[in-house]
């Protein structure tokens, strides 16, 4: 296909893409209280514990703000299939038969532990984190907590979390890849349990029930990587 036609198609697909995006923040939009309640609803129990019954805005235009924010993040969820859907329309034709069967299962794959990290964080991780949050409050200070800071606050933690879920597809790259294999990832699983770690205390507030909350599903995630590692690794070695 020559280079004109290529952008054309690009420009089409990210029409597509951008069109779906429009319309999941719309449809998001219209149940955005819903949403707000289900992302507030694991701070609710430490902010009752504190005397705090709900949420202050700090600003004039702070709630439409956020309003706004979980709008376009929930677009953003509800798109995500048909973005995904374009992107992998637009770059099939150029990949062998054999990439295309691989690169399809990797896309939905990342899509559907995105949303396991999500609702792992969203079950295990905001609870306890609202809870660090609010307990290293002094007595007689009275807790009040914006829209917007718990807004950022939780999105990053439910982003954070599927970010992390991605361990296993980033162990199949290395596998497809050559560099390691399910005996490499077995001798340095101490390396790696040491790494998880390190990565579940950056992704998580500073306290240490947070952070083995978010490890232990990691280093369940890594053993699948092992299994995964030792049937999909392409790594030579030399028969003694």
């Amino acid at each position: 296909m020559p280079l004109v036609a290529h952008l054309g198609e690009l420009r089409r697909r990210l029409a597509v893409s951008l069109a779906a995006l429009a319309v999941g923040v719309g449809v998001s939009f219209a149940f955005a209280g819903r949403a707000w309640d289900l992302l507030v609803r694991p701070l609710e129990p430490s902010l009752a514990a504190r005397g705090a019954d709900r949420l202050a805005i700090l600003a004039p235009t702070e709630g439409v703000q956020v309003w706004l924010q979980v709008s376009l993040w929930g677009g953003v969820l509800l798109a995500a299939p048909v973005v995904l859907h374009q992107a992998w329309a637009f770059v099939a034709p150029g990949l062998y038969p054999r990439e295309q069967r691989v690169a399809l299962p990797i896309v939905v794959a990342s899509w559907l532990l995105a949303m396991a990290g999500v609702a792992f964080g969203w079950i295990a991780l905001l609870p306890q984190a609202a809870g660090l949050f609010l307990a290293a409050v002094p007595d007689g200070v009275e807790p009040v907590l914006s829209m917007r800071a718990w807004l950022r606050t939780a999105t990053t933690l439910l982003g954070s979390c599927g970010l992390a879920f991605q361990v296993p597809l980033v162990i199949l790259l290395l596998a497809r890849l050559g560099i390691v294999d399910g005996r490499d990832l077995v001798r340095g699983f101490r390396f790696a349990l040491l790494g998880l770690f390190a990565l579940a205390a950056v992704l998580t507030p500073p306290d240490v029930l947070s952070q083995v909350l978010l490890a232990l599903p990691l280093v369940l995630l890594y053993g699948v990587g092992v299994v995964v590692a030792a049937l999909a690794s392409t790594k030579g070695r030399d028969r003694a």
